[in-house]
């Protein structure tokens, strides 16, 4: 962090030199101009004026108008900032008041220059006290609003700077479990008095919510905490990086570290960073409450962990060493969580380490968990997306869960990772299923909940792969033509079973990735959907003049943005098609009776006119 300076110092320093210094050089003291005369031409006298009154001006702006959210500087700055200011003064004022300088001769100019710089200054301290007034009514909304909030609900973002207070910056990579658990510590430290904010040079410590996955997760990390230490500013580190690597979390040891059990636990980490007496790190073992405030990304989105940890012991993986075995939250916490949520919320997404397999701990199940919260939201207008499914824990709750992807407020979207195509693959990866198990959760999917998006991971390169491994993974993907396929090649991940094994090189690995690249980017599974009429739910992004939005299906759809509110329902014509989304026009905004009602991927065309008539 370095040594610390607070602003109105430095912008003390900053002003009071070039006012003095002006001041002195108009005395002409004998030391730097030596003996001369003490009559000073009109010019010089209303130069100084303007240069006096311009820096008295800021001072007293400093002191009675401006507001500072943070609380501090590095030291360095104050010597920089005084350079710059005192030396240009110097430079300056030693020409103005030196007893040889020839002033311009029209005075008209100098008089009108003098007026114009004194009117500029006017209106410019105008504009500082109106800001200031408006942030003191913004101050006092904020209060208000913070005064209406409850341990239940959620807090948005809200960048609203509060007067000498601290401001935190928070980065978090990887799952959707990770997002959730940046926004829960976001939302612990805003209603803890400190200040979220989104643009990290404007923090004055920078939370980094790490993921373990993946080399490029770490590389993101690891640039992102050098910038931090060249801007001298302090990192809390969190997420699954160190709770899974000893040695990195040996590497970091200076810094504060937030374990993923114990994000409740952020503001007293972030205090210590400030207080010697507060404690410096927490890893304490306890699962975070559903019921902690939250601080958004999307603000349309809540992402609700139903579970920690998992109860699979994949070779590849590193989540299992960070997260922990699975430990799944009550039904009816989860329940209470989607119930304060519902109505500010246009999406709900359950997550986990592995979806399905919650409840296997606490004697329940995913199935009856998705019963109890679509009896929640059914008198609501949100939607819930599931998070991430292993096929083990599926074939057994097959009936009840397309029942729920079929019903009006789920989204018809499963994320299912089979990771490989090849039996001998998966045995040595321990994935606990065979292909066969993966095809039949596919198939009876497709046929019970049509139009599904179906989406699926496959790791490319693990160890000891063979040709016919990987034909045989192309092979299971070109029969089952999923809408959406995450690739990557294999990375080994310290401390995992499967860093052990002979790895494969690089020159095999990368014509088979190439492979399976070239022919998903060759597919072209939206085109069937052009000129097709489809519902689709209002998202909150908004890109370049074009809104977000989604079908039932979860297939993203961008359309000329019009105003529309998030968490709309609209019925649009699919006018084209890309790899990854559709694009649309509107052709009318659906009741909110027709939200509640199961929405087709499609509608024919005499099928929207009868519901435009009945409604």
């Amino acid at each position: 962090m370095g040594p610390q300076i607070g602003y109105r110092a430095v912008f003390f320093y900053e002003y009071v030199g070039p006012l003095a210094i002006m001041l002195l050089l108009f005395m002409r003291p004998s030391f730097i101009y030596g003996e001369c005369s003490k009559v000073y031409s009109k010019q010089a006298v209303l130069a100084v004026a303007a240069w006096t009154l311009h820096y008295a001006k800021r001072l007293f702006e400093t002191f009675f108008v401006h507001k500072f959210s943070h609380g501090t500087m590095p030291l360095t700055n104050l010597f920089k900032n005084c350079a710059y200011y005192w030396g240009y003064t110097l430079f300056v004022g030693y020409s103005i008041c030196h007893p040889l300088y020839t002033p311009q001769s029209n005075m008209a100019i100098v008089y009108a220059a003098f007026a114009g710089m004194f009117i500029c200054e006017c209106v410019n301290g105008a504009v500082h006290l109106q800001f200031s007034s408006m942030r003191k009514e913004l101050q006092e909304d904020c209060a208000y609003e913070k005064t209406k909030q409850t341990h239940d609900s959620p807090i948005l973002i809200d960048e609203t700077i509060i007067p000498n207070g601290k401001s935190v910056f928070i980065k978090s990579f990887g799952c959707s479990h990770n997002m959730s658990d940046g926004e829960y510590m976001g939302g612990i430290l805003q209603r803890g008095g400190y200040t979220v904010v989104q643009d990290k040079d404007r923090a004055d410590v920078w939370i980094i919510n790490t993921c373990t996955v993946r080399d490029k997760s770490i590389a993101s990390f690891e640039n992102l905490y050098r910038e931090a230490q060249q801007k001298h500013i302090p990192v809390v580190i969190a997420g699954c990086m160190t709770e899974a690597d000893k040695q990195l979390r040996q590497k970091y040891k200076k810094n504060p570290i937030i374990g993923v059990n114990s994000i409740h636990h952020v503001k007293e980490v972030v205090d210590s960073l400030f207080s010697p007496t507060a404690g410096s790190s927490s890893t304490l073992s306890e699962m975070p409450p559903l019921d902690l405030p939250k601080v958004r990304k999307d603000p349309s989105v809540e992402i609700i962990p139903i579970s920690l940890g998992c109860n699979g012991a994949c070779t590849f993986c590193q989540t299992k060493l960070a997260r922990g075995a699975l430990r799944s939250y009550p039904v009816e916490e989860v329940v209470r969580r989607v119930a304060a949520v519902k109505d500010s919320a246009s999406e709900i997404w359950l997550t986990s380490e592995d979806t399905g397999a919650y409840g296997q701990d606490i004697g329940s199940s995913l199935a009856a968990l998705l019963e109890r919260v679509r009896r929640t939201v059914e008198d609501s207008d949100t939607m819930v997306k599931i998070g991430m499914t292993n096929p083990p824990y599926l074939k057994p709750i097959l009936p009840q869960l397309a029942e729920t992807l079929a019903s009006p407020h789920f989204f018809s979207y499963l994320h299912i990772p089979v990771q490989s195509g090849s039996d001998a693959v998966l045995r040595r990866m321990n994935r606990r299923y065979a292909v066969r198990d993966f095809r039949e959760i596919v198939e009876y999917l497709k046929a019970a909940v049509p139009g599904v998006t179906l989406s699926t991971d496959i790791i490319v390169g693990f160890p000891y792969e063979t040709a016919a491994d990987h034909a045989a993974t192309m092979a299971l993907l070109k029969e089952l033509r999923l809408d959406i396929v995450h690739y990557s090649r294999y990375y080994a991940r310290p401390h995992t079973v499967a860093a052990r094994f002979e790895q494969l090189p690089m020159a095999v690995v990368k014509p088979r990735v190439k492979e399976l690249s070239d022919w998903f980017k060759g597919l072209d599974p939206y085109a069937p959907l052009v000129g097709k009429l489809m519902p689709v739910w209002v998202a909150s992004e908004c890109v370049g003049g074009a809104r977000s939005c989604h079908t039932k299906e979860y297939i993203k759809v961008m359309m000329p943005d019009a105003g529309f509110r998030t968490g709309d329902v609209l019925l649009v014509r699919a006018t084209a098609a890309t790899r990854f989304h559709l694009e649309a026009e509107v052709v009318d905004a659906l009741p909110r009776r027709l939200r509640r009602s199961a929405c087709p991927r499609e509608l024919m065309e005499e099928e929207a006119a009868a519901i435009k008539t009945f409604f």
